[in-house]
């Protein structure tokens, strides 16, 4: 397998514990390429993010008492189309997916499908710009239970009213465009999308396939690698059933470890994608064309 990562050019400026990045890296999959694009970059203090955590496994996992997490959306150029997984804040939010799109080279308007994980803000947000759809000509995919989910009248007035608001105005920009899919379904040639729900009710990861290679796009299957690698068990407080989004995650780690598949998540640290290997009752990873 010819898999690599090339970093074509980085640059990081550091303000207390944000930072903001101008970023291009290209992964060989087959004949497509992989472009990481950053929304935005930043280190956290993971204890009011990760819940159940011991003060003895924070120390271990992140002495420095910050962790990487960061907010990427990824794109694919295929020979016949262009794809965009997920979507980032946006620019009212201060999002920097747009910018850095324009920067690769690649028009919004030549985006011909935008493939979303879920349907929490900062995945959909960049979907609009002043209430109008950003990808002019792309055909939306979801899952129909993600969609379901946030959109029913149920979430009105719940904790999750907010969310659902934004999900129904990210969506309704793209009239006769949105297209829900069923778990299992290959939407597009060598795409698969597979059920990794938990964090939220269809939560989506994408199992791309091209000329005997393979990627998976596993959105929010992680949020602080540096704890959620090393301790599988641990959730944070966006996950909506927290047991399920623990054993979602642990299920993709162990398949991810098996089948030496690499794997890109959206708020793990640069580049974004990286294989994965077994340590002892957890993971680390390691860069995709390296060694564990």
């Amino acid at each position: 397998m010819s898999v690599k990562i090339t970093l074509l050019t980085l640059v990081l400026v550091l303000a207390s514990f944000a930072m903001t990045a101008v970023w291009a890296a290209e992964f060989h999959l087959g004949d497509a390429v992989v472009h990481t694009l950053i929304d935005r970059t930043s280190r956290v203090d993971p204890t009011g993010i990760v819940v159940g955590a011991t003060r003895e496994q924070f120390a271990a996992a992140v002495p420095s008492g910050f962790a990487e997490m960061n907010i990427l959306a990824f794109l694919v150029k295929t020979p016949d189309a262009l794809l965009l997984f997920d979507s980032g804040l946006g620019v009212a939010a201060g999002g920097e997916i747009l910018d850095n799109l324009i920067a690769a080279g690649f028009s919004p308007d030549a985006i011909d499908h935008v493939f979303l994980t879920h349907l929490h803000g900062d995945h959909v947000g960049g979907l609009v710009r002043d209430g109008k759809a950003v990808f002019s000509r792309a055909t939306v995919h979801v899952s129909r239970v993600e969609q379901d989910w946030w959109l029913s009248p149920e979430r009105a007035g719940s904790p999750y009213a907010g969310g659902g608001e934004n999900a129904r105005i990210a969506l309704a920009a793209y009239p006769g465009r949105v297209a829900p899919f069923e778990f299992g379904q290959e939407v597009l040639p060598g795409i698969t999308v597979v059920d990794a729900s938990g964090h939220t009710a269809g939560h989506t990861l994408y199992d791309l396939r091209r000329g005997g290679e393979r990627l998976w796009i596993a959105g929010d299957i992680m949020h602080v690698a540096d704890l959620q690698l090393p301790y599988p068990e641990l959730t944070v407080t966006y996950d909506t059933v927290q047991p399920a989004a623990a054993a979602a995650r642990r299920r993709v780690l162990d398949q991810a470890v098996a089948e030496n598949t690499p794997l890109a998540g959206m708020h793990m640290p640069l580049p974004g994608i990286w294989r994965i290997a077994a340590d002892g009752r957890g993971f680390k990873k390691y860069p995709v064309d390296g060694k564990p």
